[in-house]
Parts: C-alpha cells; structure tokens; sequence
C-alpha cells in the first residue's frame, strides 16, 4: 500500500537498510512467479522495500519517483513485424490509418511489458529507431513496418528504472532511496525466461500499482529498452497518444545486424494517408522519403 509519510520522505527513507533490501531482493529473484497470482507477486514485492522484519498483512511503504517531459516535435518510433507471404501490394497487414496505431485490445493474445492480454498500448522507441527490431523481434532480411510519430502536445511520463532526482535528501535517505528505485527498475527490466508470461505480469505490475497515475497528471511510462542499452521507450494509453502526436509516416524496411551494429534499410515509405483507399507508397529517392525519412536518404 502507498501512503504519504507524516515525517517527511528525508525521514522515511533513512530508515531504509539497503543491505537487507538486497538480500531480500535476492531472495525475490528465485521465486517462481509462474505459480504465483498477481496478489502474491506483488506482495513479495512490496515487502522487499518494506521497513517491516516480517512478512504483515499491510506492508507499509514508499517509493521515490520522477516525471519527465517530451516536447512537440518530438519523434517516436514503433514497428511491426509482417508475415513472410505479405510482401506484395496492398500490403495486407499494413493498407490503412489503423494499422499504423495501436491493436485492438481483442487481438492482443498475450501479455507485454505493461499490458495485460486483451489490453491494447502504444509501444514506441523514443527517438531513435534502431531499437525497434530487436524490440519487435524481428530477424535480418525480414520485412516489418517502421511507424514515425510526431507530437504536437506535451506528454508527461512517469519514468521507471531511470535516475530520480534525490539531492534534496540526506546522505543517508539518499542511499536509502537509491536502492529502492534500483530495485524496482531491475525488476521492471528483467528479461523474460520463459514464454509464461510470468516476467510481464511483475513488470505491469510495477507499472500500474507504483508508477501510474491519472491522466490529468501523466500520459504513459518511459523506462530504458531492454534490447538496445542506453535507448528509452516510451509506451502511451491509446487515447493519450492520439490526442498529442500525430502519425508522420510509415516505411517498410528490413534488418542487417552485423559487428558495426544494427542498420535498418528503407524500401517503400507512405505519408500515412489512405483516404479510404489504403497507402500510397513511394520508392527510395521519392520526394516523400526525401522529406518525410531524412534517416533512410542514403
């Protein structure tokens, strides 16, 4: 349970014991959370960064948090992977506005980062599309569908697993708040083990009972990428997105991985217009790769 402290965050978390914080987390981390239900996970959980010695029925505790800002004109990449036999126009899975934004929540079949099955989110790259295929899974030489997104509004995001502000603390407090908000960042960005879905039920779980707010204060999450170290992505309710960023085209590309790194290669792009007539696409050199995928002009 998340309570406001009477004495002050400074108090709060210089009774913080790192050490056993550790321990405790080491102790979370051979858990099998696949036969665990979403209440025990979250339990185990909270009572890592609980002052209490032992496990309670009311875990009483505190998390510092920070918010970050993404300006208009900001840009945000999402991908998605196509099928091997839809490479022939209209393209099958990628002809319309729709297909370009987020699934419909019955077609999300299996839990992501942040979303329960049946709950459909914007997952985008912040920035910079070369995390995009590994976050999408997609091999070398395989098409997938390259979105870029403008905003044209503010997005305020809850941040997770990134630094948080905490000069204002005492040394003590300071070291007390540190090791909670590494916790919760390394378990957020655990990789997935096994394909149960247990790695995604904690880290929405994280998200939505520590680091969720109402949408008058906050449009979504930004975290580290798990795939690309040193990127971020940021993932948006759909409603939010559409109403502060605006879709600015889309490009079939592939993949080339290689000891230089990841390149993405651009083969057709679209203004993400259909008019009710699907995409309209543009080869390589076309004045709208030119303008609309500067990236791709070579």
């Amino acid at each position: 349970m998340m309570v406001s402290d009477p004495h002050g965050l400074d108090e709060y978390f210089a009774q913080v014991n790192p050490d056993r914080i550790r321990a405790r987390e080491a102790e979370f981390e051979r858990l099998d959370l696949s036969v665990m239900t979403p209440e025990e996970v979250y339990s185990e959980l909270m009572f890592v960064i609980s002052l209490a010695e032992t496990r309670c029925s009311s875990t009483y505790a505190m998390l510092p948090t920070d918010s970050r800002l993404i300006t208009p004109g900001t840009l945000l990449w999402r991908g998605r992977a196509l099928d091997a036999d839809d490479h022939i126009l209209p393209l099958r899975d990628m002809n319309s506005i729709a297909d370009a934004w987020e699934a419909p929540p019955l077609n999300v079949k299996s839990a992501g980062r942040l979303n329960k099955v049946g709950e459909s989110l914007l997952y985008t790259s912040y920035d910079n599309p070369l995390a995009v295929p590994d976050e999408i899974r997609v091999g070398d030489n395989e098409y997938f569908s390259l979105m870029k997104y403008q905003t044209f509004d503010e997005l305020r995001l809850t941040a997770i697993g990134l630094p948080v502000p905490l000069e204002h603390l005492s040394d003590s407090a300071y070291l007390g708040a540190e090791v909670i908000s590494g916790f919760f960042g390394r378990q957020f960005s655990r990789k997935a083990r096994t394909k149960d879905g247990a790695q995604y039920q904690l880290s929405e779980l994280i998200a939505k009972y520590n680091y969720d707010l109402p949408p008058e204060i906050h449009h979504g999450w930004i975290y580290p990428s798990v795939e690309l170290p040193g990127a971020l992505n940021v993932t948006l309710r759909p409603e939010e997105a559409h109403l502060r960023m605006a879709l600015a085209g889309v490009c079939i590309c592939k993949a080339f991985r290689s000891a230089e790194g990841l390149k993405i290669s651009g083969i057709l792009y679209s203004d993400g217009a259909d008019n009710g007539r699907g995409f309209k696409w543009h080869q390589q050199g076309s004045p709208v790769q030119l303008e609309l995928f500067p990236e791709f002009a070579s």
